[in-house]
């Protein structure tokens, strides 16, 4: 979920003008800020002891230095409230320090920063990479702001110290621990590939929590800020949690900017790995194994529509912002994106690390995409065929209708006439010449009436194929054993099957010697698939003849297929399947 502009927006727009082509004028300004900062604060200190006074230097240098380790993400648009409050958290580290210039002031000044610096961390982390916080974590930092910071407004205005405060030194350690649990709820959060490349910030934030907290409670326990205080080991405390800070918060960042390489490099790796004739099915497949989401489609940039396209060819919208899913742009050379990752929207968080888009080798992509262009193409074409064969049926039965009410009305009063005619002819041989006439004409119309029921059968179109297959067969001479689904497909496709069952009983009863059929039509993963079986001699060969092959190459144009099996001796097998879409 990407984070709102209120928040995000104006954040990552200063941080791209700091790092913009001053970058670095810029932050060699925001660490000598950073340096006199730290000094300041620790000035006492530098009198004192010079070499711990490095500590907060280095820390707060540390800190600030992470708009550098982001830079890349924040390219992309995110990290930037990460990158905000670890500056914060990164200048307002050397105030731990101001207790050194032993005033009331100071101390509480001290007292603050140190709350505000943990505080400020603990929210960067659990920002850290999807900029947002959920309710828990959210929970979380607010008890944790009351529950300190509560303390601390009493001690400003009392002017005590922490010797006011009873326990207040478990209160700390435990939300260091609580800060454990909160991790670990996010830890199990998260699955696959998110959650393998998010344990390295997770365990630097574990990190530093318990270090925040197992030193302040000896600091409180010492006695910090009080007359008893034991300087010694306060100055041994403050060196190792300094030293710890330096250490853990830079790698861990590092380590999840990282990320976004390693990324990069399971899907390079796994595009690498394909054989150059792989199918767009192998290239997903091996995405999805690579970045562990069982549910990840790859969607290919069609250039002469301008959409996108599956790996059918099929004609697809990328996912919206609020689904649950996400869409990755996936370039192979060039600046357009030739094709789109559709991932779980449990992967959000590793496109917060590496941005919209991520590269991979140009040869296998650029193969997969043309097999997948010209599947789009072959679809644009069936869809074409299938719009044909709709109209086609809808001119057979306008051209049905006109037939009946028409010319058969025609014929029939012709029949009438003729009738009236052989009544008044007195000429016997005139007689006989309407007779013949009225003969043949009465001939004509039961073939004329199969014309018309042939062109479009007025049970296919009033109750589907199960109904025209019943009607078809009560005219046949032969047993037919029927097994017919009840589900409707569209009219066209239905008429296409109705042909071939009416072009193979033609073919059985003429050539089969066969005297029993089994037909057999079923609704199947949107499609209509059709069997038809005889127990005749077989040796049909569907290249002899132009029936079966002009239905054929019909069924094909609609993306479907037709084939037949006719061993010599052994019956004749055709078998059928006509998408529904």
């Amino acid at each position: 979920m990407p984070v709102p502009r209120s928040w995000s927006s104006p954040v990552n727009v200063a941080i791209a003008r700091l790092l913009g082509r001053r970058a670095k004028v810029n932050l060699l300004l925001l660490v000598l800020v950073a340096v006199a900062v730290s000094v300041l604060c620790a000035w006492p200190l530098w009198k004192r002891a010079p070499g711990f006074a490095l500590v907060p230097v280095f820390v707060s240098v540390s800190f600030c230095g992470s708009l550098l380790v982001l830079n890349d993400e924040l390219g992309r648009g995110r990290g930037g409230a990460t990158s905000i409050l670890l500056v914060v958290a990164g200048l307002v580290w050397p105030t731990n320090y101001l207790y050194e210039w032993g005033t009331p002031l100071t101390i509480h000044l001290s007292m603050i920063g140190s709350t505000v610096f943990w505080w400020v961390s603990a929210c960067a982390c659990l920002m850290y990479p999807q900029q947002r916080l959920e309710g828990l974590e959210r929970g979380y930092l607010v008890v944790q702001g009351l529950c300190l910071g509560g303390p601390e407004i009493y001690l400003v205005l009392t002017g005590e110290t922490y010797d006011a405060l009873p326990y207040f030194e478990y209160v700390a350690l435990g939300f260091g621990i609580g800060f454990l649990g909160v991790m670990s709820i996010r830890y199990r959060r998260y699955k696959g590939v998110a959650r393998k490349t998010l344990i390295p910030v997770l365990i630097s934030g574990v990190a530093l929590a318990l270090t925040g907290a197992f030193s302040w409670f000896l600091l409180l326990s010492s006695g910090i800020y009080t007359p008893r205080v034991d300087q010694g080991l306060v100055d041994l405390v403050f060196c190792v949690q300094g030293c710890l800070l330096v250490v853990a918060a830079p790698i861990g960042l590092v380590v999840g900017g990282l990320r976004r390489r390693f990324i990069q490099a399971a899907v390079a790796d796994a595009l690498a790995r394909l054989p150059p004739d792989a199918p767009p099915e192998v290239l997903r497949e091996a995405l999805r194994r690579a970045l562990r989401d069982d549910r990840l489609d790859i969607l290919y940039r069609s250039p002469n529509q301008g959409v996108y396209v599956n790996s059918d060819g099929h004609t697809v919208e990328p996912p919206e912002e609020d689904s649950d899913k996400v869409a990755i742009q996936l370039h192979a050379g060039g600046d357009r994106a030739m094709a789109v990752l559709v991932a779980d929207r449990q992967l959000a968080g590793e496109v917060a690390l590496f941005g919209d888009a991520v590269s991979a080798p140009r040869q296998p992509v650029l193969a997969v995409w043309l097999q997948v262009h010209e599947r789009a193409n072959r679809e644009q074409q069936r869809a074409l065929y299938r719009r044909l064969e709709e109209e086609r049926w809808k001119e057979r039965q306008r051209l049905s209708r006109d037939l009946h009410d028409g010319v058969q009305q025609h014929l029939y009063i012709l029949g009438m006439c003729l009738a009236l005619a052989g009544e008044q002819v007195k000429d016997d041989a005139a007689a006989d010449s309407v007779e013949r006439a009225r003969g043949q004409l009465s001939a004509i119309l039961p073939a004329f009436r199969d014309l018309i029921h042939d062109l479009a059968p007025p049970e296919l179109a009033r109750n589907g194929l199960g109904c025209a297959i019943h009607a078809l067969v009560e005219r046949q001479p032969i047993s037919v054993d029927l097994h017919l689904g009840s589900a409707r497909a569209p009219i066209s496709v239905e008429y296409i099957a109705y042909l071939i069952i009416c072009e193979a009983l033609t073919n059985i009863i003429k050539h089969a010697v066969a005297n029993q059929v089994v037909i057999m039509t079923a609704i199947r993963e949107n499609g209509l698939e059709l069997t038809i079986s005889d127990n005749g001699i077989g040796g049909a060969d569907m290249n002899r003849g132009i029936g079966l092959v002009s239905l054929r190459d019909r069924v094909q144009s609609v993306g479907g297929r037709l084939s037949l099996d006719s061993p010599p001796g052994s019956g004749t097998l055709i078998e059928a399947r006509i998408p529904c879409e």
